[in-house]
């Protein structure tokens, strides 16, 4: 009912519609306001905001991963995930449900090659919470890019709703849909990856944005939340 509040009282006051992508007109400054706020809330140097937890995946994995780059990939992983991988033109591998000896076994097939991992913390359809430990452990070993998806764990486990993989995660993949109770997504990420994604991820460049009165109450369910 606070969130429902809060809300309607954003849309009464800025609006329905941004009306445009932000590379065009729809950059509004609350919109940066909120993904500022995001990517210190959860601990991250920078994030950015989707229409849809879809849509993030998509937009982060075809734009980052690239043709020569191996992306190795937890078998349980979402739909979108599989896509983003295939559109990107990168290698792709699965290993074993949640599997870190098999993992070990994928990463000591690709060598020294540029290898992402991408997997889920809290999976969307077992239930079960990733090996942090085990991939931990493995990280230090082998140092690659780790993707991990936390739509499902954000909001509802960890201190604050924060999840459990910021350890691990060089960059997570949250949504506003579930624990939040609100709609679109968000994608937390190190320094200098936003204003690529910003320029070159397609699903986010030819998209209307969210409207500024999605990004006011996005801060303010950090609000109630934390």
């Amino acid at each position: 009912e606070e969130l429902r509040r809060r809300a309607a009282r954003n849309f009464e006051k800025y609006g329905t519609s941004s009306s445009s992508s932000r590379l065009v007109s729809g950059n509004y400054s609350i919109i940066n306001k909120a993904e500022k706020e995001y990517a210190s809330y959860f601990g991250y140097r920078d994030a950015i905001f989707f229409p849809s937890g879809y849509q993030a995946n998509l937009g982060i994995l075809s734009t980052i991963l690239e043709r020569g780059d191996t992306a190795i990939f937890d078998k349980h992983i979402h739909a979108s995930s599989v896509k983003g991988m295939t559109m990107s033109g990168a290698n792709f591998l699965g290993y074993n449900h949640n599997s870190m000896p098999h993992l070990a076994k994928r990463l000591k097939m690709c060598g020294h090659r540029q290898v992402a991992v991408l997997t889920e913390s809290l999976f969307s359809m077992d239930g079960d919470l990733l090996d942090l430990g085990g991939l931990g452990k493995l990280k230090e070993r082998c140092r690659f890019l780790a993707i991990v998806d936390e739509a499902h764990a954000f909001g509802a486990t960890g201190h604050g709703g924060r999840g459990i993989a910021r350890s691990v995660a060089d960059i997570a993949v949250g949504t506003f849909g579930k624990a939040f109770g609100f709609f679109g997504a968000f994608v937390l990420l190190p320094e200098g990856f936003k204003e690529y994604l910003f320029n070159f991820s397609s699903p986010l460049i030819y998209t209307t944005t969210l409207p500024e009165a999605h990004a006011a109450t996005a801060i303010d369910i950090l609000e109630i939340i934390g």
